[in-house]
């Protein structure tokens, strides 16, 4: 099953014509943002993108894939941005080893 941020990183390359444009709008690297593609092209069996040297066009299948996913990937991300802003006092967790803890229970 496909992940949504695979979908995400292919609706950025696809708006932006460039991994690495949207590897930077989605603070990410190259790497990572090319394994997300290679992943979901793996998953729909199509080919998505044609790579130049200078841009990164969808193919055929990948524009339908666009047209397909694309309001539902906005969509989410608008909920998910609404549920953020909502939040009065963000939460920030630290990890560690129990022992450190000032007050271990």
């Amino acid at each position: 099953m496909a992940d949504f941020e695979w979908y995400r990183s292919f609706v950025s390359i696809y708006r932006l014509r460039s991994i690495s444009a949207a590897a930077k709008f989605r603070f990410m690297t190259q790497l990572a943002l090319t394994h997300h593609v290679t992943a979901l092209e793996a998953e729909v069996g199509e080919v998505l993108f044609q790579r130049t040297s200078r841009q990164t066009l969808p193919t055929e299948q990948g524009k339908m894939l666009y047209r397909q996913i694309s309001r539902a990937v906005d969509q989410l991300e608008r909920i998910t941005a609404g549920f953020q802003s909502s939040s009065e006092h963000p939460v920030i967790r630290f990890g560690g080893p129990r022992e450190s803890c000032m007050n271990p229970s």
